[in-house]
């Protein structure tokens, strides 16, 4: 994550016109472990337009990593570069797999939504994407499929 952090800043260093930040789904459980806080209460008092408009050494801005955006928050907007930080709920074996929801649901294709969720997340990027995935066992394969498709390591 730092380096992620880092390159964003360096790459965009004395453009304050241009936008970095983390985004992640709102699904998102094991974030919290690597410093990326997207539990409820924290995203609920997320403030869109502080967090996409104010400069860059604003400690509301995107570019000040203090706070995150989900889906939500960022569908029909977009970053320079965002970091877009993967957790369990969707993982690669053999094919993409979701986590199955544990309360009851309306929802009829929980499944797709969440790769949905995914789609928005990795479509936020006007110069392009960081993509952290935390360096756990079980997301080992994702960060593999990710490499495998083209992705860098940075």
């Amino acid at each position: 994550m730092d380096q992620a952090k880092s390159y964003a800043m360096g790459r965009y260093e004395g453009q304050n016109e241009k936008r970095f930040g983390l985004i992640a789904s709102s699904k998102s459980n094991i974030l919290p472990a690597f410093g990326i806080d997207n539990d409820f209460m924290t995203t609920r008092r997320f403030r869109g337009g502080p967090w996409f408009n104010d400069p860059p050494n604003s400690v509301k801005s995107c570019c000040a990593f203090n706070s995150v955006a989900t889906e939500f928050q960022c569908q029909g907007l977009e970053l320079d570069l965002p970091i877009v930080c993967w957790d369990d709920d969707v993982l690669w074996n053999d094919g993409w797999k979701t986590k199955k929801t544990t309360r009851r649901s309306k929802v009829k294709d929980p499944h797709t939504l969440r790769l949905n969720s995914y789609r928005v997340l990795l479509s936020r990027g006007r110069d392009g994407i960081i993509i952290f995935v935390p360096p756990l066992e079980k997301l080992d394969s994702t960060h593999k499929v990710l490499v495998d498709s083209g992705l860098k390591i940075l």
